[in-house]
């Protein structure tokens, strides 16, 4: 009978042996050699025969006392033998000739490397292990069965090939069963990489010509696909990937000194980089700072900081001369160190926001106490030649050392204000009243005048004296508005919540639970800081972001990261509530915040958290109502809310008055301010001029001495003494005894007389200033400023460009 007939569900092997028909197909996809010759030999005699019979029946060698089994049937071991032959023999025909020499030396078969993960996706089905401890670990790889269809007896049936966990993971044995048992679809995928080697190579290749890079046209372009032999590929030098050797950098001296002190003042870098020892950074600006004469070395760059530094102290001395301004001060602790700072904000003519510059940065050593404080601060002012008519207020944080030392700033001041009382007081006895003579009769005698010479403070007038404000405290909004926050979670309620889930936070923080949650977030969990803004909000905001984590852990048995439902839902809410916080402390850190968008904020923050409700949004809003006192105290900030029409609307009745006077101490200040640059510039012509005709009168008396008496008798008219400057000035002659030079002609007598008749009556107007007449004016301003609508404009500066001239001062 011949061999493979099949009958009634049997195949016939040969010799009478038949086998049944679904175990001879699953036999044809069994892989292995070894594995199957034991599954031929299983169907043909029995697990139950194989157990007591041996091939050769000779007994092994391994055991002294062995038995020798008895050996199997002849006959059915040839069928096997040739089977076994005919199986290698399809194995090998489905084999290059590399497979089959790589076979002979029980090497490895060659699989293509250019197969990635996704390739063997679409090949093969994977079956994976969940991990014990939920996401705690990542999902391994169990099994794997073939997807590829075989054609078996003139049919399509699936590949019965299903490897364990160990062959799952290792790729090389998935790609061997393709390339052995699929060999169709094994090659189908390699010319498909093939076609996309190709076709990449092509396209890079037209690229590279488009861009001039080949220099010849006929040169050749190897494929993954070509037979041809491909070059040599050699690693190229970096100067070769260079357009030149040399370089050509475009910069001036000025730039690269300015890059020298960007690398000390703010990247940090010390000065020891610059030695000569560094031979690194010799090397690279070494050439070019010798080029352009700027020295590098550790001297040269300290002393063009040093004297970087003191240049810009001298230009903002300058900037800041009889200008109001307010100061910023705040101290901080940077390692065992602590520091000082005080900013000066002023407003600079034509810019459309405030100026801010940093006064000084002081090592306090250790000393925090408020009459240190207030002793740094009033040495800086006298450094840069700040007055303290000049600091309208300074900026603090809630501290109480800064509180108090900014509340006895001006104690120091009070015996110096009352002797310049008494002197103003013996001035407006000197000077007659108003109503006693007529303002161009106003006369000055000579002690008067030269008591002004010294003191051209003396002929203000009484009111502008007396009325000099003390500095002004002013609270920082935002370290104002972070102790309201931390008052409202500091309550009861709020405060064993945010107990419970920072238990949670300080679980999620062990290293183990954080290299998962970086795996799986890219994030880690933060724990909130007191020191730090916002870091309550960005706890919870951060914490939301692994509330699957959690709950799946708690549900594993992680009691740590339990909450309940509802405590999640007021982890939300907690969240949503302090958004708005968070976002308005953003909002008050810009720089072009002024008084009238910090009020705007606070106020618009009360609204929110009014309509909220809740315990913890009542708890920051009482604790904002009872700082807002305290923080909307001073005049000088409402006075700033008061002028910008914008946010106006929002000083209460209470606020507006304050407001107002505020805004009157500011006018005074600055008409006590431009009525002294008057007067210095008057006395400094007074003595320029004064020097000449002594000159002028020492020259004479050397040349005609007939002529001392004459100039002996003459008085200097204290009206000389206001005197602007004018064109005509008195020259000493340089004639030959000829005085004509020195006697001025009818004409000029008669101009310099209305030029004295002129600057009397402005002096007259200078000290008898009516402080009604100026407070009324003051008023009517303030009605037209009033009169004028909310203006929604952009900053507050156009706003102030749309408000009518206000009345002028005394001059």
């Amino acid at each position: 009978m011949d061999k493979y007939i099949l009958e009634n569900g049997k195949v016939h092997l040969g010799s009478g042996i038949w086998v049944d028909e679904e175990k001879w197909h699953q036999l044809q996809v069994t892989q292995g050699d070894s594995k199957y010759t034991k599954n031929l030999a299983v169907m043909i005699w029995g697990t139950d025969v194989l157990k007591n019979r041996s091939v050769t029946g000779v007994a092994t060698k391994k055991k002294k006392d062995a038995v020798p089994k008895p050996p199997l049937s002849p006959h059915k071991l040839s069928i096997v033998r040739d089977h076994n032959k005919k199986h290698l023999d399809a194995v090998a025909a489905q084999e290059d000739l590399a497979m089959a020499s790589t076979k002979k030396s029980n090497l490895p078969p060659m699989i293509d490397s250019r197969f990635t993960e996704k390739d063997l996706n679409d090949v093969f089905t994977f079956e994976f292990e969940k991990p014990k401890f939920g996401l705690l670990g990542k999902a391994k790889k169990k099994s794997a069965t073939c997807k590829v269809e075989k054609e078996v007896n003139g049919e399509l049936k699936p590949c019965s090939f299903k490897t364990s966990e160990a062959s799952a993971v290792k790729s090389f044995n998935l790609w061997r069963h393709v390339k052995r048992n699929h060999p169709e679809n094994y090659a189908a995928l390699v010319t498909k990489k093939n076609q996309e080697d190709e076709a990449k190579q092509k396209a890079d290749a037209a690229k590279r010509r488009s861009s001039g890079s080949l220099k010849t046209p006929g040169e050749k372009i190897f494929c993954g696909a070509s037979s041809e032999k491909k070059p040599k590929i050699e690693q190229t030098k970096l100067d070769s990937c260079l357009k030149s050797s040399k370089v050509t950098v475009t910069m001036d001296a000025n730039t690269f000194r300015e890059g020298l002190m960007e690398m000390v003042c703010l990247s940090s870098t010390p000065l020891t980089t610059f030695r000569l020892k560094n031979k690194g950074f010799q090397k690279i600006a070494g050439e070019m700072g010798r080029q352009l004469g700027v020295s590098t070395g550790h001297d040269a760059v300290r002393h063009l900081v040093v004297s970087t530094a003191e240049s810009g102290r001298k230009e903002l001395k300058k900037a800041l001369e009889q200008k109001l301004c307010y100061l910023k001060m705040d101290a901080a602790t940077r390692g065992n160190r602590n520091f000082l700072a005080i900013n000066a904000q002023y407003y600079e003519e034509g810019k459309d926001k405030a100026v801010v510059k940093t006064l000084d940065v002081i090592d306090t050593e250790g000393c925090h106490n408020s009459s240190y404080v207030k002793s740094q601060v009033k040495a800086i002012l006298e450094k840069f030649g700040i007055s303290e008519m000049q600091v309208l207020s300074i900026c603090v944080d809630n501290a109480a050392n800064m509180t108090c030392a900014v509340k006895n700033f001006s104690e120091d001041n009070e015996t110096i204000s009352t002797s310049e009382n008494r002197d103003v007081d013996r001035t407006e006895a000197m000077l007659p009243d108003e109503g006693a003579k007529g303002m161009n009769e106003i006369e000055l005698n000579v002690d008067a005048a030269a008591q002004w010479v010294n003191d051209p403070s003396l002929i203000l007038p009484t009111w502008l004296h007396e009325d000099d404000s003390k500095v002004q405290l002013m609270r920082c909004g935002i370290h104002t508005l972070q102790l309201a926050i931390w008052d409202g979670l500091n309550k009861e309620h709020a405060k064993k919540f945010l107990a419970k889930i920072r238990q949670v936070v300080v679980k999620l923080q062990t290293p183990s639970i954080q290299s998962v949650l970086l795996d799986l977030h890219g994030v880690t969990q933060s724990l909130d800081t007191v020191t730090h803004w916002g870091s309550t909000f960005v706890m919870i905001d951060r914490l939301l972001v692994f509330q699957s984590y959690c709950e799946q852990m708690a549900a594993a048995g992680t009691r740590e990261l339990k909450l309940t439902k509802a405590e999640w839902d007021e982890v939300k809410n907690l969240r949503d509530l302090l958004a708005k916080p968070n976002q308005t402390t953003v909002n008050l850190q810009a720089v072009d915040v002024t008084p009238g968008v910090l009020m705007k904020e606070w106020r618009k923050l009360s609204k929110f958290l009014q309509e909220n409700g809740g315990q913890i949004a009542e708890g920051i809003l009482s604790s904002m109502q009872k700082h807002e006192e305290k923080l909307f105290d001073n005049i000088h900030f409402l006075a700033g809310v008061y002028v910008d029409p914008r946010y106006r609307i929002l000083l209460t009745s209470r606020e507006i008055p304050k407001a107002k006077e505020g805004l009157l101490d500011i006018a005074r200040r600055l008409e006590k301010q431009n009525l002294l640059l008057y007067l210095n510039s008057a006395k400094e012509v007074e003595e320029n001029e004064t020097q000449q005709k002594e000159s002028t009168i020492e020259f004479a008396v050397s040349e005609h001495p007939s002529e001392v008496a004459g100039c002996s008798q003459t008085s200097v008219s204290p009206l000389n003494l206001f005197e602007r400057p004018s064109v005509r000035r008195l020259q000493p002659s340089r004639g030959n005894g000829d005085n004509s030079s020195i006697d001025s002609s009818e004409d000029d007598d008669f101009e310099k007389e209305l030029d004295k008749q002129e600057r009397r009556q402005r002096v007259s107007a200078i000290h008898n200033c009516n402080e009604a007449l100026f407070e009324r004016n003051f008023r009517e301003d303030c009605e037209a400023m009033e009169s004028i609508g909310r203006l929604k404009v952009k900053s507050v500066f156009e706003a102030i460009l749309q408000l009518p001239t206000p009345h002028s001062g005394c001059l």
